[in-house]
């Protein structure tokens, strides 16, 4: 769990280096150095964590709408082809094509969405000035895009501010209004995806949308979680407004309004920062009490036993990690590891038949329920909670 929080869902560097090209429209605008950005983030999402697939590639596709409305439209074909090609090779090469069935039925889409209300409830007390909203279901943490008070107070000094730059900004969209049409579909875009397809405001249900075509919930149902989109719309908006800011502002006033702003935010959000550093600044011991049994300790050194079982899942990860650890230390493989969410029908879809062909190389891992064991040929051993 641990290692999925910090090396997956927090790899948001990746959205925001796919925005990097339309953000950064002029540096991108000559010479190879879109297509190796493309490869280099294609690869990247790929094998970092499959949202972030179609998160970056939405924000790619914000840069070649602004190369189609430069009249760049073979650019971005290639973009768009050499993006889905790596992605393909790379979910090819780490197993993500396997020939056995893979359901995709899962649940959650339109439960893990963003609410309504989602740029200003802070959720579970994340806020130390705001009080927490109810949402339509607990899953919407999911689509959390709390912006904080000193974001917010942010947004309000810029628009405040700019009606004194009328004229300025009106040149200053003209001359960019390609990019801000590009961005302006992105954002729209994504906010739909995060909060569709069944439309909550506080804990309501506002409507649903019943009228996708079935190819396309079948996609969408893969990336059910689909308030994570509300990322995308968070980052457009934070850097649009310190692109403006810095257009409203001088030197010194930016420096002001940007330092007050986030003292102003870190005091809204002290108690979750001070939650977050408890949580990961302490050194963590691991003990695995499973290489103390003397059983399991001949079974480690018995060179013919190979492969560990495990019958059963269990949502205490704590206790599947302890076995797994303990094939790994003795070079002996296991049917299941997880670092995200495991595909239960597959890994158990063989069980019957290796309990009943009993292979001599085999450990098999059972919960605490004997029950079921009577009908297998099997020598059983009780080892802590669970029964080997």
């Amino acid at each position: 769990q641990r290692l999925f929080w910090q090396a997956s869902l927090a790899a948001h560097w990746l959205i925001l280096w796919a925005l990097a090209p339309v953000l950064l429209y002029k540096k991108f605008i000559n010479g190879n150095k879109i297509y190796y950005t493309t490869c280099l983030i294609a690869f990247f999402a790929s094998s970092i964590h499959i949202y972030f697939i179609p998160m970056c590639f939405m924000c790619l596709l914000a840069f070649c709408l602004t190369d189609i409305l430069n009249g760049k439209i073979k650019r971005s074909l290639i973009i768009v082809f050499l993006y889905m090609t790596v992605c393909v090779l790379t979910v090819w090469i780490f197993g993500g094509f396997m020939e056995q069935h893979v359901s995709y039925a899962f649940e959650g889409l339109g439960r893990c969405s963003a609410n309504l209300l989602t740029f200003v409830n802070p959720r579970d007390g994340l806020s130390f000035l705001l009080k927490t909203v109810d949402n339509y279901h607990y899953d919407q943490f999911e689509g959390l895009g709390y912006l904080g008070i000193g974001c917010l107070l942010y947004i309000l000094l810029c628009l405040v501010r700019s009606l004194s730059y009328s004229k300025f900004l009106s040149d200053m969209v003209k001359q960019n209004k390609y990019i801000i049409i590009s961005l302006t579909v992105l954002v729209t875009l994504a906010f739909i995806i995060a909060v569709a397809p069944v439309v909550t405001f506080s804990d309501r249900i506002l409507f649903e949308i019943k009228f996708i075509p079935e190819p396309i919930m079948t996609i969408w149902k893969v990336f059910r979680a689909s308030g994570r989109f509300i990322w995308i719309v968070n980052y457009v908006l934070l850097f649009s407004l310190i692109k403006l800011s810095s257009k409203i502002y001088n030197s010194k006033g930016l420096l002001v309004v940007l330092f007050s702003c986030l003292a102003l935010q870190i005091f809204d959000i002290q108690d979750f920062l001070w939650k977050m550093n408890n949580l990961y600044d302490r050194r963590v011991v691991y003990n695995n009490v499973l290489k103390q049994d003397s059983l399991l300790n001949s079974v480690a050194q018995n060179d013919k036993i190979k492969h560990l079982y495990i019958t059963d899942w269990t949502d205490e990860y704590s206790k599947l990690w302890m076995w797994i650890n303990w094939a790994l230390s003795f070079k002996k493989d296991t049917n299941i590891y997880t670092v995200a969410h495991p595909d239960i029908e597959s890994m158990f879809a063989n069980n019957e038949n290796m309990l009943k062909s009993a292979p001599d190389d085999t450990i098999f891992v059972f919960d605490n329920s004997a029950e079921k064991l009577k009908q297998y040929n099997l020598n059983y051993y009780r080892v802590l909670d669970f029964i080997v």
